[in-house]
């Protein structure tokens, strides 16, 4: 039996970055999860102030996602990235 599939054994990441689609998948799935979060609640760290997630910031730097978020105390509203409310231990 032979192999003509190069991709047996190899990775996901692997194959994507074969057919040339690696950083699109990445940018679609960043977009489905930030999407995901909004309306839901986090607290900055285990013990800090609780913050709303309203939407999606502009720009995305570097590829990056931000996000928009409401500072519950003090009504201010914030461009946070997506990494650090990820981060964010202080789910509600």
């Amino acid at each position: 039996m032979s192999r003509d599939n190069p991709h047996i054994g190899s990775s996901f990441e692997s194959w994507l970055e074969a057919e040339g689609i690696a950083e699109e998948v990445t940018m679609a799935a960043a977009w489905a999860e930030s999407h995901s979060l909004i309306g839901s609640w986090r607290r900055f760290g285990p013990v800090g102030p609780v913050y709303e997630i309203i939407g999606v910031g502009e720009p995305w730097k570097g590829g990056a996602p931000l996000m928009r978020i409401r500072v519950v105390e003090t009504g201010e509203e914030l461009t946070y990235s997506l990494a650090d409310i990820l981060d964010d231990s202080g789910v509600l």
